[in-house]
C-alpha cells in the first residue's frame, strides 16, 4: 500500500474529499461519440474519476458522498473546470460534452459565474455540450429553462442524457428543446433482440428528425446492438464497442471505421435502389471476358455451350476494347466456309470496337440515351460496364429497358402532380448520394416570397401558374447537357431543390434572378404592375400591401465541409434561408461557413 493509499484510510471520507477537492484529484477521461455512417469523431463526453485505487475512484460513489456533505456543487465545478482545462490542451476542433446536474443549473452561485465570466477562452462556446444527468430532479420547469437561457444565450448547447430512464422523459424533452439527445443504455443492451426496444429506438428516430435533434445512442458494447442501431437510423453512437474512455483523445480503430463504412453504403444502395435511383452498374451481371488475343473458334465454342449468353466482352489486360454479339459472329460463321476462315484467327479481328461502354455509376436514363441513340444494327447489342476503367460486367437492353420501366413508376409515384417534379421522397435519396461520393456538389434551396397573398387574392390556379413556371425557369437554368446529373425537385407549395454535382457558377443564379423577377410580372394584372404591388389579408386578417413574388435561394455546397447526413444539410439550408428571406426582393445567399459551428456569416450574392 503506497503513502497516499495509508493516508488516504486513515482519514474521514469528509476529509478525504475536502482533500480531493483542494488538490484536484479528479482524473479525467473522455470518450469519443461518432458518427455511424463513417467513424468521424462528432465529440466526446468527458468522464471524471476519483483517486485511483480508492473507494472514491468511481463517480458515483464520489458524487454521493459530496451531496451527503453538501458539496456536490463545489465537485459539479472542479470536474467541469478540469475537464475543459485538459481538453482545451488538446487543440481539437470537437464537441465536448459535460455531465452537468440540474442542481448545478439551478445553484446561484453557477449562474452568476456564468454571467461574469466564460466558460473557457481557450474553447469555441459553440463546441460546449452541457449533458444533463439523471442525478437531479427539476421542480420547476419555467424556472428551469429560463436558468438554462443564461447558457444558451452565451452559445452553450444542451444535451438530455439517459433519455428513455429516470426523470429523461417526454415532457422534459419538449420544455428543455435539447439540441443532442442521448439514449440511455438500458435500451440499447440487446436491442436486436428484443422487438420493443427496436420500436421505441424507431420513435426516437422520428422525434429527433422531426424536431432537427441529434440523436446518440449510449453503452454501444457489441457489433449486433451496433448493426441494428445502424438499420433503425441511428445517427451517432458511444459506448465500448466503439471506443473505450481513455485520458487522451482517441478514436475508433481503422477496422471499424471501414465497417461502419461499408454498411453505411449497403444501406445507402437499397434506399436508391428502392426510390428508383438506380445506377448502370446495380442492374450488371458478371460474365466472363476474353482476351483480344483469343481465337474466334473459342468465342463459338463458348456461345454454343451457353445458349444463354447473348455477347461477350474483349479485353486487353482487363481493360474492354470490343464486343462480340452472339447473332454477328454465328451469322458471319454461318457463311460459306465461314468457320474454316474465321476458326484461328484472333477474335479483335472481328470484334465491334465501337462498343458501349459506360462507367458503374452512370444513372440509368443517362445510359439508356446513349444506348437508344445508337443506330439499329447495334441498338440491341449489350453495354459493357467498367469500374474504375476496369471490366466489371455487362447489360443487357432487355434488363436495361426493364429497369428503366420500374424507375419511372417509381420516379411517378414520388413526384409532385403540378410541376411533374420529384417529391420528398427522392429528394432525400438524391442528397444522401451526393453526399456520399466524396466530390463537389451544391445543394439550392429555393423559395417563393409573397407567394400566399398572390395565391390567396389571385386564386389557386394563377398560383399553380406560377409554380409550373418556376420548375420550367428551373429545368431550363439546369439541363443536363450542362450540369450533369443535375437533379431539381419539389418538396411542395412554393419550396424547391436544385442538386448539382458540381459547384454552382454565381453568374448562373445572377441570371437565374434576373430571369425569375422579369417572367414573374406577366402573372399580374396591367393595374397590379402600374401600382407595384398587391392588396391581400395579411396573416392577422389585416389588409396589406405586398410586393411581387421574388425567389430567394440558400446555397450550401461542398466547400463547407464534410456533412453527414441529409438531415445535417437540412438543418444548414435552414439556417441559409432564414438569411435570405430576411432581404426583400429576389436574392441568393452563399453559406460561407467552414464547419456546423463556424461563425462566419452568409454570404449575399444578389439581390433585387
Amino acid at each position: 500500500m503506497s503513502n497516499n493509499e495509508i493516508h488516504s484510510s486513515l482519514r474521514s471520507p469528509q476529509d478525504e474529499l475536502r482533500r480531493i477537492l483542494h488538490e484536484r484529484v479528479i482524473r479525467t477521461c473522455f470518450q469519443p461519440i461518432v458518427s455511424l455512417r463513417d467513424g468521424v469523431v462528432l465529440g466526446y463526453e468527458a468522464l471524471s474519476r476519483g483517486p485511483a485505487g480508492t473507494a472514491l475512484e468511481s463517480p458515483v460513489a464520489l458524487f454521493a458522498l459530496a451531496d451527503e456533505h453538501g458539496m456536490g456543487w463545489e465537485l459539479d465545478h472542479l470536474c467541469r473546470t478540469l475537464a475543459i482545462e485538459r481538453f482545451a490542451g488538446t487543440e481539437a476542433d470537437k464537441l465536448l460534452f459535460l455531465n452537468v446536474d440540474p442542481y448545478t443549473i439551478q445553484d446561484p452561485r453557477s449562474t452568476a459565474r456564468m454571467k461574469n465570466e466564460p466558460l473557457s477562452p481557450a474553447i469555441p462556446v459553440g463546441n460546449i455540450i452541457f449533458e444533463l444527468t439523471e442525478n437531479g430532479a427539476i421542480a420547476n420547469y419555467g424556472d428551469f429553462c429560463q436558468l438554462l437561457d443564461v447558457y444558451k444565450i452565451q452559445g452553450i448547447r444542451v444535451a438530455v442524457d439517459d433519455a428513455g430512464a429516470g426523470y429523461s422523459g417526454w415532457n422534459l424533452l419538449c420544455q428543455i428543446k435539447p439540441a443532442f439527445v442521448k439514449i440511455d443504455g438500458a435500451i440499447v443492451r440487446d436491442i436486436h433482440r428484443d422487438a420493443f426496444k427496436q420500436q421505441m429506438m424507431k420513435v426516437m428516430v422520428d422525434f429527433t428528425r422531426a424536431t432537427n435533434t441529434t440523436l446518440i445512442a449510449e453503452g454501444i458494447e457489441t457489433e449486433s446492438e451496433l448493426l441494428t442501431l445502424l438499420e433503425l437510423g441511428v445517427e451517432y453512437g458511444q459506448g465500448y464497442y466503439l471506443c473505450m474512455p481513455k485520458p487522451e483523445l482517441a478514436a475508433p480503430p481503422p477496422e471499424l471505421v471501414e465497417q461502419l463504412r461499408a454498411s453505411q453504403k449497403r444501406r445507402l444502395q437499397k434506399r436508391l435502389e428502392h426510390a428508383g435511383l438506380v445506377r448502370i452498374g446495380d442492374c450488371c451481371e458478371s460474365h466472363q471476358a476474353y482476351p483480344a488475343s483469343d481465337k474466334i473458334g473459342n468465342i463459338q465454342h463458348q456461345f454454343t455451350t451457353a445458349p444463354e449468353l447473348r455477347g461477350v466482352t474483349i479485353v486487353d489486360k482487363n481493360i474492354p476494347v470490343g464486343l462480340v454479339m452472339r447473332d454477328t459472329l454465328f451469322s458471319l460463321l454461318g457463311q460459306r466456309y465461314g468457320y474454316s476462315l474465321y476458326e484461328n484467327r484472333s477474335v479483335s479481328s472481328i470484334m465491334d470496337s465501337n462498343a458501349l461502354i459506360v462507367d458503374f455509376n452512370e444513372p440509368l436514363e443517362v445510359v439508356a440515351q446513349a444506348a437508344t441513340s445508337r443506330g439499329l444494327q447495334r441498338l440491341y447489342d449489350n453495354i459493357i460496364v467498367t469500374l474504375n476503367g476496369h471490366y466489371f460486367g455487362m447489360v443487357t437492353i432487355i434488363t436495361l429497358l426493364e429497369r428503366i420501366t420500374e424507375q419511372s413508376v417509381n420516379f411517378a409515384t414520388y413526384s409532385n402532380p403540378l410541376t411533374g417534379l420529384p417529391g420528398n421522397v427522392m429528394i432525400e435519396r438524391v442528397v444522401e448520394h451526393v453526399l456520399h461520393q466524396n466530390a463537389d456538389f451544391s445543394v439550392l434551396y429555393l423559395d417563393l416570397d409573397n407567394f400566399k397573398a398572390y395565391n390567396d387574392t389571385l386564386g389557386f390556379e394563377r398560383g399553380d401558374g406560377i409554380l409550373r413556371f418556376t420548375a420550367d425557369l428551373l429545368r431550363e437554368t439546369f439541363p443536363t447537357e450542362v450540369f450533369p446529373g443535375a437533379f431539381i425537385g419539389h418538396i411542395g407549395g412554393d419550396d424547391f431543390v436544385v442538386v448539382l454535382e458540381s459547384l454552382v457558377p454565381e453568374e448562373i443564379l445572377k441570371d437565374l434572378l434576373q430571369r425569375f423577377d422579369s417572367k414573374v410580372l406577366s402573372y399580374y394584372d396591367e393595374q397590379q404592375i402600374t401600382d407595384g404591388y398587391i392588396v391581400a389579408l395579411n396573416r392577422r386578417g389585416e389588409v396589406e400591401s405586398f410586393p411581387f413574388i421574388s425567389i430567394s435561394i440558400a446555397v450550401v455546397t461542398s466547400e463547407n465541409g464534410p456533412l453527414a447526413n441529409y438531415q445535417e444539410l437540412a438543418r444548414r439550408t435552414t439556417e441559409v434561408k432564414k438569411v435570405c428571406k430576411a432581404t426583400r426582393g429576389s436574392c441568393v445567399y452563399f453559406d460561407r461557413r467552414r464547419g456546423m459551428r463556424d461563425s462566419d456569416s452568409h454570404a449575399i450574392l444578389a439581390a433585387g
